[in-house]
Order: structure tokens, then sequence, then C-alpha cells
């Protein structure tokens, strides 16, 4: 079963490791490996201490991170929507229940504009956030370039 709970010390170094593995696959994330581990223990004591939105999808079995959503101050009443989640719990509604939550909190934190930024292939995630009343404003063409990739940047917003 996945849940989704707050962040907390105990899980800094399992959600490291999904950020990781994700930017590792160089599809999704504007990164290709995550953060070191002291840089993301500090970014993950901030958030917790600040209160900032964020959400960890953990599977009870194994108490395992298998995803994340946040939503990091760009100005005090703007968020940055993020997040990823592994391979194997794709497809299953997660991220939808992630982003609804999130959007939640971000009510709550006085939020009253959500910005991301999402690949243009990312044709899931695309619609994933159309369908939740996000629209896009602008295009990047070419606006990613990662090793010898490149891909279209797509930046979207939904006002709270």
């Amino acid at each position: 079963m996945i849940v989704l709970i707050e962040p907390t010390e105990e899980y800094i170094i399992s959600y490291s490791e999904v950020l990781d593995t994700v930017a590792r696959e160089k599809i999704y994330l504007a990164k290709l490996e995550g953060f070191p581990i002291e840089e993301t223990k500090t970014f993950m004591r901030n958030t917790i201490e600040r209160k900032t939105p964020f959400l960890l999808a953990v599977n009870t079995d194994t108490n395992q991170v298998v995803g994340w959503c946040d939503a990091q101050p760009r100005t005090e009443k703007i968020g940055y929507l993020g997040l990823g989640l592994l391979k194997d719990y794709r497809g299953q509604g997660i991220g939808k229940q992630l982003v609804c939550a999130i959007l939640e909190q971000a009510r709550t934190f006085g939020y009253e504009q959500m910005d991301l930024e999402v690949r243009g292939s990312n044709v899931r995630a695309i619609g994933l956030y159309q369908s939740m009343g996000f629209s896009q404003v602008s295009k990047v063409e070419n606006g990613l370039i990662l090793g010898n990739n490149t891909d279209d940047v797509i930046q979207m917003t939904l006002k709270l």
C-alpha cells in the first residue's frame, strides 16, 4: 500500500535515492543525477522546518519512498511544483494524488499560484497537469540541454 506523508528525517536517504533514480532515467527531470546527500539533507531539513508543501509517497510494505511532490517558494505567493515517481509506481494514480494533496497544502501555505516546467516530450505529465487545470503559458524550444540531448520546456501555471 502507498501512503502520502509529510517528510521526516527518517526518509531523507530514501527520498534522495528516489530522486537520483528518477534523474538517472534522463527522461523526466532537468538533471542527470540526484543532489549530493549533504545538500539533500540541508534541503529536506529546511523544508521540514519551514513546513513548505512537500509530500512523500511511501510503500508501507518496505517503508521506502517511491515518489514525491513539493511546492517550493518562487515568491511569497507563487509555488514551484516538483514531482517524481519510481517507474514501477507510474500509471496508478499516485502522481495525481500527490499533486492534488500538494495543491491543498499550497493553498493553506498561502500560495495563490502554482508554476511548473515539464519536458515537452513528457506528454503523460503534460496531460496530467492539464487535467488538473494547469495551462501552458510558454514553450521554450530546445530549452533543456542535458548531455547530448535537448528537449522543449513547457511552462505551465495554475491559479489557486
